[in-house]
């Protein structure tokens, strides 16, 4: 549903990227659903290696590289968390339940969560001060510090969208997208996904863009998206050309707010849970 949507920047039915086209994600979605519903239905099965199996999963499918490790790492706790819900499966339980499922989460957690980064190339990533995923020293340190999952994850919430939600029990996720993407979906559901995507990009600067093209040029794809916002988004004529306008502008760049995609993703993957009609 996420990639199906014509947001601005991304892969989409009308628009591939040079290495990574729309059906490698078509197929990556497909194999996602095993690891992810054995993390919701088996409590031995961790979130780590539910996170693992799904790159590798994801890998076997398709040969676009990691097409979907962002959403990959924001799925395999909301998975988890789905599983552990006592009552009816609202949003505000699956959230308690989520914070139990990142509490929850070890060692172990931490260093298949670090194989899984590293099983493919990743980039778009903004450097940490210690334990960064791409030093080739931090799966020693983390099997030796015993940190956690939830411990390394967080040391990136201030550069990083994916670590971000970790710290905050998702906060981006059920705070904004879930709610703008319920209310708008009555208007439509493609519009409604490009809306929440939007609306994301305009409030919290997407962190693949900054990682991979710098802050500067980030701070501007966010203040273009809030523009956007102000014309009327997708419901109005003003909106749309600015849409165009912006899409043209990061294609143009080979610009990706690939982070802000991971975010409507997980909202709508929170939405499909908790009940939203697709």
């Amino acid at each position: 549903m996420e990639v199906t949507a014509e947001k601005p920047g991304n892969v989409t039915p009308t628009y591939d990227f040079p290495d990574t086209k729309f059906h490698h994600f078509l197929a990556s979605s497909v194999a996602l659903e095993g690891p992810m519903h054995r993390l919701s239905e088996d409590g031995a099965y961790r979130v780590g290696a539910g996170i693992l199996d799904a790159v590798k999963a994801s890998h076997k499918v398709q040969s676009g590289g990691n097409a979907q490790l962002g959403i990959i790492l924001l799925f395999g706790p909301i998975a988890k968390a789905a599983g552990l819900v006592e009552g009816d499966l609202s949003a505000r339980n699956l959230r308690r339940s989520l914070g139990m499922a990142l509490k929850f989460t070890d060692n172990q957690d931490a260093l298949d969560t670090f194989r899984a980064i590293n099983f493919g190339h990743v980039g778009g990533l903004n450097p940490v001060s210690r334990l960064d995923v791409r030093d080739k020293g931090t799966l020693a340190k983390l099997k030796s510090e015993k940190t956690t999952m939830l411990e390394w994850m967080s040391l990136g919430k201030d550069i990083n969208n994916v670590c971000y939600e970790y710290a905050t029990d998702y906060e981006i996720t059920f705070e904004l997208g879930l709610p703008v993407l319920v209310e708008s979906r009555p208007k439509g559901l493609g519009n409604a996904i490009v809306h929440t995507y939007l609306t994301i990009l305009s409030r919290h600067v997407d962190t693949h863009i900054s990682g991979k093209w710098g802050q500067g040029l980030a701070k501007q794809v966010t203040d273009k998206a809030s523009m956007i916002i102000k014309k009327g988004s997708v419901w109005t004529k003003d909106g749309l050309g600015a849409i165009k306008r912006l899409t043209n502008y990061l294609r143009k760049g080979h610009i990706n707010p690939g982070a802000t995609a991971d975010l409507t993703a997980s909202a709508i993957y929170v939405a499909l849970l908790t009940g939203l009609e697709p």
